[in-house]
């Protein structure tokens, strides 16, 4: 069964749905079971809720039980699915639109383990000493290390204005203490980035004025209105190609991806949504014409969601070039839920999402059309010596690779053909040279890292080159 979705629904895509988030308004009465099991399990949910009310000895309302017991409902489902508190609500809406107080860092989730992976300028993280690759392990006392979702982490971090966090994370060995203050951010989730602004080496033939640069950081309320007015710009209609940065960019709200893909991609399908009953819902473009002759976008294995929503669509269509990194794979959607006028809300995965060509992206992502990687950082709290085996250990030969010391494949083994690249950068670094992939030499890979990327973007200098070749 397949319901199509144009130009005439557009106000129906404007529903808040956020990769998606459809925001409704519940009465406890609408959710009361239907089934007698149910009904079975509400009542003995109430007697316990009862007994405890009676007999327990130390001091709790039926408030906190309550929470408590929708947290951890939600904790048997999947990792994107989330009860929240009012103000919990209100700080996860506001990160997605990037208006927050907070300390000014981007994080993922990676192995069960929480990494910084980008500071925000005017942030006190990035004053305070916060590197990109640095663990975050609690904030002020409270562990981070049975959390599964980068919203609660974030709920821990975030605070009012001029309040300050004491943060914990992980460096190699050592773990580090700051004391942050938080402020307030508001940061465009669409921003155009002047190629003379860049640290970049382009290519002697290009025209700046034919290439239209804008970095989209997430997908809030506001991010289609912010595209726009970019493209609208006077200066920026002579633009052939755009390049569309959504390196990073972990998502958002659905109806957002959707408004900008009908502004990019011409007429045809955007996406598909199918819940569990097998029901499609398809979202099209009516667009007659593209906007530029071609649409570069620049992805990273942090692409996800309603990014990929975007990435999926302008490459099926053919509009696209993608340049990076197989992006994330969260190729499902969550619809957001108020319960009792919004005292309390959560978010409930419900459906998946296909490409136009209906190609799943749960768990596998989409494929770049020119491959073009990034290292990451190493994550390890352990030294490597000549036979060992381990993902860091692949991690420490893409840098070296990266850096221009390691000219093979690499891979989770060291081996004696690393050797020879250990020694020399070791040697370069000032470090002594041994045969150990040890804490230092894993510190400095890391800062020799940061130290490249802060002055060469090669991912972005491939798409200048690209652009070149299309404007031909």
């Amino acid at each position: 069964m397949q319901k199509r979705r144009g130009q005439k629904m557009k106000k129906r895509i404007l529903k808040k749905v956020l990769a998606g988030a459809i925001v409704l308004t519940l009465i406890w009465s609408s959710m009361l079971p239907a089934a007698a099991d149910s009904a079975e399990y509400a009542r003995i949910f109430e007697q316990v809720m009862e007994r405890i009310e009676q007999d327990y000895t130390g001091n709790i309302s039926r408030q906190e039980l309550f929470e408590a017991a929708m947290k951890g409902m939600f904790q048997s489902l999947d990792e994107y699915s989330e009860f929240f508190t009012q103000e919990q609500a209100r700080e996860f809406e506001r990160s997605i639109d990037k208006k927050f107080e907070g300390i000014g860092i981007q994080f993922r989730r990676e192995n069960n383990i929480f990494v910084v992976t980008k500071l925000i300028a005017g942030g006190s993280a990035e004053e305070g000493g916060v590197l990109p690759g640095d663990i975050l392990l609690g904030a002020d006392g409270v562990s981070f290390a049975d959390m599964t979702t980068t919203e609660e982490v974030a709920n821990k971090i975030l605070g009012e204005k001029g309040t300050y966090v004491l943060l914990e994370v992980k460096r190699g060995r050592q773990t580090l203490s700051f004391r942050l203050e938080r402020r307030t951010l508001q940061l465009l989730t669409a921003e155009q980035i002047a190629w003379n602004r860049l640290a970049l080496t382009l290519p002697a033939d290009m025209n700046p004025q034919a290439v239209l640069y804008v970095a989209l950081t997430s997908f809030g309320s506001d991010t289609a209105a912010e595209l726009k007015a970019i493209m609208d710009k006077a200066e920026n209609k002579a633009a052939k190609v755009m390049v569309l940065d959504l390196r990073d960019n972990g998502g958002g709200y659905v109806h957002s991806a959707i408004e900008i893909a009908q502004m990019l991609v011409p007429k045809g399908r955007i996406v598909s949504f199918r819940d569990n009953q097998g029901e499609e819902e398809i979202y099209y473009s009516e667009l007659t014409q593209a906007p530029y002759r071609k649409i570069i976008v620049l992805v990273n294995k942090n692409t996800a969601s309603a990014s990929e929503i975007l990435a999926g669509a302008l490459k099926d269509s053919g509009i696209g070039l993608l340049i990076g990194e197989r992006t994330y794979g969260k190729g499902v959607a969550q619809e957001v839920l108020n319960i009792n006028g919004g005292q309390y809300s959560f978010k409930l995965t419900f459906k998946d999402f296909f490409t136009p060509k209906g190609t799943p992206v749960q768990k596998v992502g989409i494929a770049p059309d020119i491959l073009a990687e990034t290292p990451d950082y190493i994550i390890s709290d352990r030294r490597f010596f000549i036979g060992d085996e381990n993902e860091a250990i692949k991690k420490a030969e893409d840098i070296l690779r990266y850096l221009g010391y390691f000219q093979e494949t690499p891979d989770n083994k060291y081996e004696a053909n690393t050797l020879p690249a250990v020694l020399a950068f070791q040697k370069a670094s000032g470090l002594g040279e041994y045969p150990v992939i040890d804490f230092s030499t894993q510190n400095a890979l890391n800062t020799a890292l940061r130290a490249k990327l802060s002055q060469q973007d090669q991912v972005l200098e491939r798409a200048a080159a690209e652009s070149v070749k299309l404007l031909k």
